[in-house]
């Protein structure tokens, strides 16, 4: 008498389920094709907007024929960043100066030491990153940031 009456619930359930036009997985996974999913971009996880595509590439840098850059050319890489305080200067004068030259991570820290925002240090790792001589050493850089979304963003 049991497995009857639970039988006859599941088939009056189903009936109903058919009745409206959808079985409660079919709306479940309807729910679940239209929901927001996080999508991974480069080293960040951006939401994507439900029904758009989020197809971004990363630009690839050749970085083929440049050159260490010199303690000299630090220098005055320092000292044209240090003319203004913009931060769009910076990043344009970074921009400007990362052709053609490969940067070590202590001389990467050096520059991100002249600046104060951290926004502004993250585009400029995105800048310079790519370019580093020693990347073993790059959890030196990851260690100047105080909060963990930026520690996770930056590495």
């Amino acid at each position: 008498p049991f497995l009857r009456a639970a039988a006859s619930a599941r088939r009056r359930r189903s009936q109903r389920h058919r009745a409206r036009g959808s079985s409660p997985l079919e709306r479940a996974r309807a729910r679940r094709a239209t929901a927001t999913m996080p999508e991974r971009r480069g080293s960040a996880v951006v939401m994507a907007e439900p029904g758009k595509a989020t197809a971004t590439k990363k630009a690839v840098e050749v970085v083929a024929g440049a050159k260490a850059c010199s303690g000299e050319d630090l220098a005055s890489f320092l000292k044209a960043m240090e003319a203004d305080d913009a931060n769009d200067h910076k990043l344009a004068t970074v921009k400007s100066w990362k052709e053609g030259r490969l940067f070590s991570v202590s001389q990467i820290k050096a520059v991100l030491e002249t600046l104060a925002s951290v926004k502004t240090r993250r585009a400029i790792i995105d800048m310079l990153g790519p370019r580093a001589t020693d990347a073993k050493r790059g959890p030196e850089i990851v260690g100047m940031f105080k909060y963990e979304a930026d520690k996770e963003a930056v590495a």
